[in-house]
């Protein structure tokens, strides 16, 4: 079995990731990489239960390499899955591996036990995982703006009111609008947003998801 680490042994010290914060330079700093979202909000007690799990699946002699160096969401929410079941395998007693991951299909997990080799691979349901990953990425950009400001701000997706109902699609192909419009829409929101806080300006437009009947409200 390799050495154990603990997860602070694994990721840069928090003063030499990311950029410094514009809004509070030298005092906040930001970064993209989605593990920080957990030591970074330990008030939240779900979180503080969350590191628990991975400290004791690192613990346990698992690498998670990818899970600490992710900056997507979607991959994430899918790695997290492979460490709650590799921690609960251990603390069933089971010696659980991580199997390196190679350019061929390859199994997630090794668990190992009393006259017990078996290969794991751990399957994450992500059905409408637009809608979700969407609404948070969203709401994420406009609430989370690195600018010294104060602001409230309100956020709807609608499907235009000139589609007629017998046209409206169905929640499978809204996700895949969504998915294909995601990073157009969201640039042009991200922008719109950060330039209106810095001229303290009130923000009210409505985005077209291009070549769909979606359209987003930011305020």
């Amino acid at each position: 079995m390799k050495a154990c680490r603990p997860l602070a042994a694994l990721l840069p010290a928090p003063a030499g990731e990311g950029v410094w914060s514009d809004a509070f330079p030298g005092v906040l700093r930001k970064t993209e990489r989605e593990i920080y979202r957990w030591p970074a909000n330990t008030h939240y007690d779900h979180l503080v239960d969350a590191l628990a799990v991975l400290e004791a699946a690192l613990a346990g002699g698992c690498e998670f390499g990818e899970l600490l160096a992710t900056r997507s969401r979607r991959q994430f929410v899918a790695l997290t899955a492979e460490v709650l079941v590799a921690e609960d395998l251990i603390h069933r007693g089971f010696t659980v591996t991580t199997v390196p991951r190679t350019n061929e299909p390859t199994p997630d997990l090794r668990i190992a036990g009393d006259e017990l080799d078996l290969a794991v691979e751990v399957y994450t349901p992500r059905e409408l995982l637009a809608f979700d990953t969407w609404v948070a990425e969203v709401r994420n950009l406009v609430d989370q703006a690195d600018v010294a400001a104060d602001y409230v701000s309100g956020i709807e997706t609608s499907i235009d009111p000139a589609t007629p109902p017998d046209q409206h699609p169905d929640s499978w192909k809204i996700d895949e609008m969504l998915e294909r419009a995601h990073d157009e829409v969201l640039a042009a929101i991200g922008a719109d947003v950060d330039a209106q806080l810095r001229q303290l300006s009130t923000l009210n437009h409505v985005y077209e998801n291009p070549g769909t009947p979606l359209r987003t409200r930011v305020g």
